[in-house]
């Protein structure tokens, strides 16, 4: 069972959904509502039942929380949802509220907009993947669905509505940026 409750075999306090696994099936993602997928002492939950995204390690048995906050130390404060993870299994992207999940910014409001995120399980990092190439955020940003992972895990595709209709790709390693031909860039981008 991979949304089990932290210490235990059985099923955690909450619903768990989109499940989502390497190539291997080493490593699943997923979102969900429970509290105790993690240990508590270490990770505090202050958004309660709002979603967060975990990654469960089919070798030690145990669950990672994803939707963390820059300081380690808890969930982020609104929803994330909808991950996807690398076939190598190495990071997962999520669409989240939350805007305490990066220090990019040294003030981001919450918002009902989601914006994108990746997290790299080997350096404990996350990035924002929906912001410019400069590193500020995307005017008017309305609308993002969830991410599509390349089969290399070098690439994510985005579909927004950000100054432009149209997919947005971005490579892993650099950050590097690509806009499809389906969307009319905005001048500003």
């Amino acid at each position: 069972l991979a949304s089990h409750a932290f210490g235990a075999t059985g099923s955690a306090g909450g619903s768990s959904y989109a499940p989502v696994m390497t190539a291997d099936a080493e490593r699943i993602a997923f979102e969900s509502l429970a509290t105790d997928l993690v240990d508590p002492a270490a990770i505090a939950d202050p958004n309660g039942s709002k979603s967060d995204v975990f990654v469960f390690d089919q070798a030690s048995g145990t669950n990672q929380l994803i939707s963390v906050r820059t300081d380690g130390t808890a969930t982020a404060v609104e929803a994330s949802y909808a991950p996807v993870i690398t076939p190598d299994g190495l990071r997962v992207a999520f669409l989240s509220r939350a805007r305490d999940l990066v220090t990019l910014f040294p003030v981001l409001p919450q918002s009902p907009i989601p914006l994108a995120y990746i997290r790299d399980l080997g350096t404990q990092t996350t990035t924002l993947i929906t912001n410019r190439p400069a590193g500020t955020l995307g005017v008017s940003l309305r609308e993002t669905t969830p991410t599509v992972v390349s089969a290399d895990s070098q690439w994510l595709a985005i579909s927004t509505t950000n100054s432009f209709v149209g997919i947005l790709l971005r490579r892993v390693a650099d950050g590097g940026l690509r806009y499809s031909p389906v969307g009319a860039l905005h001048p500003s981008l």
